[in-house]
């Protein structure tokens, strides 16, 4: 990758860093830095070089994450035609595919129509809206869905401060969620204690440990440490365990697999593929930069 055409592409959002760590970008909300100065983002990335964990022989499933605001966040002039080509892109590499919502709608519609377009089942993640919107919202991505799950700690998140009404969900309010849905329902943001006992209590059929790409508060730890911390305890108490979060090459995702994660979620470098060589770009990141190939 050559750092001035991600500089130009993303009207310098992204510096095109040999390593995607969050270092140069620290504190960019919107744009692709993580909050506290990027601590949090560049702690997942070296929670993974750092734990003292015997990489498992494969890899586990491998899901583009959900991401949102290509105009705000990515750079990008539009928002319809990114969605359209990352679709296509993660269609081309074999993997999963999510769609993540936000304000205005553009955001979740277009992730929608380019699933639909690209013939894709979609794992769908809608933010903590008030019960009743947010079920709406889930009832329009059904055509699309596979999995249908709830960010929970994007109450938070800075992009969506003042544009929409979010908030701290209770287990009672997300076992009501779960029971309206006719889908499997997924909650991510696990990352404590307090998350865990959540899990506890409403037992959904999927969890991901993540702290959203480091982009909210949560405790100072990478993701990898949360996954060893946390793994068995979201094991007991949901169908999978999903993880998200500063997976950067090879040796980090059988690190996750050794670590009990059966779906790890992608999203910066994927991005960054998509951005420079359109639909082949997340397959030619996976196969050079993480030795991983579905074909």
């Amino acid at each position: 990758m050559e750092k001035h055409d991600l500089y130009d592409l993303t009207k310098g959002r992204c510096r095109g860093c040999k390593i995607c760590d969050g270092i140069l970008c620290g504190g960019e909300l919107p744009g692709w830095g993580g909050v506290d100065g990027g601590s949090r983002f560049a702690a997942n990335v070296r929670s993974w070089d750092d734990i003292p964990v015997i990489p498992a022989a494969g890899f586990p499933e491998i899901a583009y994450a959900p991401v949102t605001g290509a105009v705000q966040n990515i750079g990008t002039d539009e928002e319809e035609p990114f969605y359209r080509i990352a679709a296509e892109s993660a269609k081309n590499a074999g993997i999963g595919f999510c769609i993540g919502d936000g304000f205005p709608d553009i955001k979740l519609d277009a992730g929608i129509a380019a699933a639909a377009q690209s013939g894709l089942t979609a794992d769908v993640f809608i933010k903590p809206y008030p019960d009743r919107l947010w079920l709406e919202r889930a009832e329009r991505a059904a055509a699309v869905a596979g999995f249908i799950g709830i960010d929970i700690d994007s109450w938070q998140i800075a992009t969506m401060a003042g544009q929409a009404v979010m908030e701290r969900k209770t287990a009672s309010q997300l076992k009501k969620l779960k029971k309206s849905i006719r889908f499997p329902f997924v909650i991510k943001g696990i990352c404590d204690k307090d998350t865990v006992s959540l899990l506890e209590e409403v037992m959904p059929d999927a969890a991901v440990i993540s702290n959203h790409g480091g982009r909210v508060a949560s405790p100072p730890e990478g993701t990898a440490v949360l996954l060893q911390r946390y793994g068995a305890a979201v094991r007991r108490y949901s169908g999978a365990v999903w993880v998200d979060g500063g997976l950067r090459n090879e040796n980090h995702l059988k690190k996750a697999a050794a670590l009990g994660a059966g779906r790890v979620l992608i999203g910066r470098p994927l991005i960054q593929g998509v951005l420079l060589r359109g639909a082949d770009g997340m397959r030619a990141v996976l196969e050079n930069d993480y030795g991983f190939s579905n074909r």
